[in-house]
């Protein structure tokens, strides 16, 4: 085995005849979704290859997809979790050596999340008609541009761009021009577990709510200044009057976090929360919020639909378009307002049954295996 990377396992079973695809997520930065694409492929009869880095987050994700007859998983130290800046850049490098190297075996190369759109655009080049460009954002999150140089060209190079919504490429459409239509598929995003062995809870019928939750990194597009609203001013008395938020501060809202932390409604879990405790949070009957001031999708959204969580959510990309489809509108909230805050919750609260059955029907549709088959040109368009 080379030095150069790490080998999760040789790849076991009897393998199938089908295609060979690589999916590349240099920084692993969204292993869930990995996880559950790269199944999706396995399922069609394709074999995988993932090409991630080592990371102290979500890695069970990464010794589950091995131990899938049909996947290959090779890591090299890139995250900013395992490495520091300068081993970081090498392991990347290394990663792009090694794709080069071995693009004569693949017949597909999905690339997510591009960390030097310079050196991917060459990488694309070379694929040729191998290269699949996966576009979760049209402009990066933290970017209020209407378009991002960088996104643009890879989407030029690239043979084939996917998308994992219909809205997130309606988006990019309108930024980037209709010329980009006819190389465009899409793979709708499923529900997703944050342990691989979980399945999907059904959603239940309460008789009240502990409070409000958010579950998510912690950053100014987040809308988190929602707690700001006192919770007696919107909440009813079959939902507890407390705040819960959990996870990891960006600096930028660091204001939000001090005054927080000086009211005891509100509890704070800071940082990067492990799988236990995510999965305890989502054993307990919140209401969750996406109070997103700025999003194409949200992984978010797709793990509280596993588990069986009800939430309100601003209408932001997928999130709104998803609420909208399956007749739940009356959870979007369109302002911070109090008043518009209780609309949502009291009409959710004095609505459960149907919302329950509506959220159950959902998690029934939105799964991996479904979206496969109703999009089958993600693996047979492409070239």
């Amino acid at each position: 085995m080379s030095s150069r990377y790490t080998r999760q396992r040789e790849s076991s079973g009897s393998q199938t005849k089908g295609r060979l695809v690589a999916v590349v997520d240099p920084g692993s930065s969204v292993l869930p979704f990995d996880y559950y694409f790269c199944r999706s492929h396995i399922s069609n009869g394709a074999r995988v290859t993932l090409l991630a880095s080592e990371t102290s987050y979500n890695a069970e994700f990464l010794s589950e997809l091995a131990n899938q007859d049909g996947a290959d998983v090779r890591l090299w130290r890139i995250s900013s979790t395992v490495a520091n800046r300068v081993r970081g850049v090498l392991n990347y490098l290394r990663l792009l050596i090694f794709l080069i190297v071995n693009a004569h075996r693949f017949d597909l190369v999905y690339y997510n999340f591009p960390r030097n759109w310079v050196l991917e655009a060459a990488l694309f080049w070379a694929l040729g008609s191998k290269a699949v460009f996966c576009i979760h954002n049209a402009v990066p999150h933290e970017s209020s541009a209407r378009r991002h140089f960088g996104t643009s060209v890879l989407a030029s190079c690239a043979h084939q761009l996917l998308f994992v919504s219909h809205w997130t490429r309606r988006d990019f459409l309108s930024r980037y021009g209709s010329e980009y239509d006819e190389k465009s598929s899409i793979v709708q995003h499923g529900v997703m577990g944050i342990d691989p062995q979980d399945e999907p809870q059904a959603y239940q019928l309460y008789e009240g709510f502990l409070g409000v939750a958010f579950w998510g990194n912690i950053k100014p597009y987040k809308g988190i200044e929602l707690f700001r609203i006192e919770p007696e001013a919107w909440l009813p008395q079959n939902v507890g009057h407390r705040y819960l938020i959990a996870g990891k501060w960006d600096a930028k809202v660091s204001h939000l976090k001090a005054d927080y932390q000086a009211r005891s409604e509100i509890e704070l879990r800071d940082g990067f929360l492990c799988r236990e405790a995510v999965k305890s949070l989502l054993a307990q009957n919140f209401v969750f919020v996406l109070p997103y001031r700025r999003a194409s999708q949200s992984g978010i959204l797709y793990t509280l639909l596993f588990y069986g969580r009800y939430f309100l959510a601003t209408d932001q990309g997928d999130v709104g378009e998803f609420l909208r489809a399956n007749g739940l509108d009356e959870l979007l909230i369109a302002d911070f307002s109090a008043d518009e805050l209780r609309r949502a919750m009291n009409w959710l609260v004095g609505n459960l049954t149907y919302v329950q059955a509506k959220l159950s029907a959902a998690q029934g549709a939105y799964t991996w295996q479904i979206s496969a088959k109703a999009h089958p040109e993600y693996l047979t368009r492409m070239r």
